[in-house]
Parts: C-alpha cells; sequence; structure tokens
C-alpha cells in the first residue's frame, strides 16, 4: 500500500458507521514480510514493522504480534511510516534488479562473463549485495510496490525517474532474450517458426509453486507468437496460462526435450542441479542450445554436454 493508504482509503471505510479510530478502536498497519521458499525466515522468524494511527494503536498491535511471533516487532511513527518501509524495501530490490539487467546486456558486449564480476565483488565485506540479473521480476510484490510509490510522488508533483527507467529495463527483458535468440538462430539460418522449445522452470522464483506475473508467462507468449513449439517442465507446477493457451508442465523431463532445438532455463529450481545434461542431450537434437537466463549452468559444462550455449550477462 502506498504511504498514506491506511489513512486515507481504510480509515474512512471503518469509520463509517460512526466509530473512530483511535479512539473507539485500534488501526494498525504491519507490511507483509514473506519470502516464499526461503527456509532460514519464515513467517515468525521475520522482523515485524508496526505502525498505528495512535501510539496506542502501535503499542496494541505491537503486543499482539509480540504474542504470536518469535522475531523482534519494530515499532514506528505511524502508519504512513510502515507502509513507507514496505516501498522502501521493494523499490531497493526493483531497481537494483534492473541496474544488473542492464549491466548484465551491457557485459555480454563487453566479452566479460557478468556472474564471474558479481562473484568477485561479492568479495567486498562491505558497501555491496550481490543481485542476479534474469527475465525481470515476478510475484506478488515487487512488480507493483514501486508503482505505489510512483503513485504517491506523482500527487506531489515528483516523478520518480529512477522507478520508471526501471520498469522499462525490467519489463523489456524477455523481448531482450528472445531477441538475442532470433539472432543466433539467424547465425545458424535457422528460424524461429517451428522451433521446438521447452522452458524448464514455470514458476516465478527458485524452489516455489508461484507462478504469479512469471516472467515464464511473458516468455511463452513470445516464443509462441513468433511461431515457436512451445514445452514445460516444472516440477512444483502444473501448468500456465499463456495468451489464450494453457501450457502443461510434462511430468518427465525427458519426454519434454524429446528433440527440442532450444532448452531455457527460465527458473533455477534447485532440484534442476540434479539434470544430467550429457543424458539430456541424448533426448535433445543434435543441434540443441541451451538459453541459460539465470546463470544457473556453467557454459563449461554445457559445452561439455554437447549444448551449444546463451547466457544472459554471459559472451
Amino acid at each position: 500500500m502506498y504511504p498514506g493508504a491506511t489513512e486515507e482509503v481504510v480509515k474512512p471505510i471503518l469509520e463509517q458507521g460512526g466509530l473512530k479510530a483511535g479512539i473507539d478502536f485500534g488501526l494498525a498497519y504491519s507490511p507483509e514480510r514473506i519470502d516464499y521458499g526461503n527456509r532460514r525466515y519464515s513467517l515468525i522468524d521475520t522482523p515485524k514493522v508496526v505502525g498505528g494511527v495512535t501510539p496506542a494503536c502501535t503499542q496494541i498491535a505491537a503486543s499482539l504480534y509480540r504474542s504470536v511471533l518469535r522475531a523482534r516487532i519494530v515499532e514506528v511513527r505511524d502508519t504512513r511510516t510502515a507502509e513507507a518501509t514496505k516501498m522502501l524495501e521493494n523499490t531497493y530490490r526493483y531497481v537494483n534488479i534492473a541496474l544488473v539487467n542492464e549491466l548484465a546486456i551491457l557485459h555480454e558486449r563487453l566479452g566479460i562473463d557478468f556472474y564471474e564480476v558479481i562473484e568477485a565483488a561479492s568479495t567486498k565485506p562491505f558497501g555491496f549485495e550481490p543481485f542476479y540479473p534474469g527475465p525481470g521480476v515476478g510475484g506478488h510484490c515487487i512488480p507493483k510496490d514501486p508503482h505505489y510509490l510512483g503513485y504517491s510522488a506523482r500527487k506531489l508533483g515528483m516523478p520518480l525517474r529512477l522507478i520508471s527507467l526501471s520498469q522499462d529495463i525490467n519489463e523489456g527483458m524477455v523481448d531482450y532474450i528472445i531477441g538475442r535468440l532470433e539472432n543466433y538462430l539467424k547465425r545458424k539460418q535457422r528460424s524461429m517458426r517451428s522451433l521446438r522449445v521447452a522452458i524448464l522452470g514455470l514458476a516465478f522464483k527458485r524452489d516455489v509453486f508461484d507462478t504469479r506475473n512469471s516472467p515464464s508467462i511473458k516468455l511463452a507468449e513470445g516464443l509462441m507468437e513468433l511461431g515457436a513449439e512451445v514445452t514445460a517442465y516444472d516440477p512444483l507446477v502444473r501448468s500456465i496460462s499463456a495468451g489464450t493457451q494453457s501450457l502443461i508442465s510434462g511430468r518427465d523431463l525427458n519426454e519434454v526435450v524429446e528433440g527440442v532445438d532450444v532448452l531455457v532455463l527460465a527458473t533455477p529450481h534447485t532440484s534442476f542441479r540434479e539434470i544430467d545434461l550429457p543424458r539430456l542431450k541424448s533426448y535433445a537434437n543434435s543441434n540443441a542450445v541451451i538459453l541459460d537466463i539465470r546463470g544457473f549452468w556453467s557454459p563449461s559444462e554445457c559445452k561439455m554436454a554437447g549444448f551449444d550455449y546463451l547466457g544472459l550477462g554471459r559472451p
């Protein structure tokens, strides 16, 4: 929710019956902090930010959370501050993802492995946090929350340029990835039409079954629009809607890649580490290519297995 939403939207609705927030009933806001698939920080172990419309409301809500959570409860000045905290957390991720996505494209053209750059930069013990390139942002919060903050800024006549630029970059990544595949095919005197493509991973992030705003949806739609025959495999997802079609995940990976021309690693599920690439290659076409848009496999291990290799952020 944008800063001010609790008091501007929720509070008037609750007060329609004549009771007043902070006097007749308590009203507070605490932003959601859930990282799907995170085994270290569950809901009860993640610090909880709480802000009320009055100090008493803040204290009551904080006491409630202390009774059910193991984590630290962080009391802030008011609901607007709590709302702004959520916006900062997700906008921080959104902007940094856009940064590494743009730099990944640059490093491809510089002939530098961007993942090696990130790994080296991560050895700095201060002032750096690694983010990784990919096909955009998915899930429930990060794709939308920065735009709530942008709404607040526009009301004040102050457009947030960095958020708009980040949106352009993140939402353009799938088109860039498909374009890079098209250029590769042209060099091989091949066409996207009737190309057989297998997408590995339909969830929006690793080791979850959530497909909300998953970049794999846009990827499948874009490939289909260009005439490719698309199949998919995700051990945690049954199907996704791609345009007017339902893309169903195959139950057997070997059957999914039978005779395919391109394998797209779209979601870096941990279980994919168990894939035997040489064996997988025996099911794919002889000139099949792996398009790794998550930096999951190294170029060398794909090439040793007999695949051609294309990787986001890699020359």
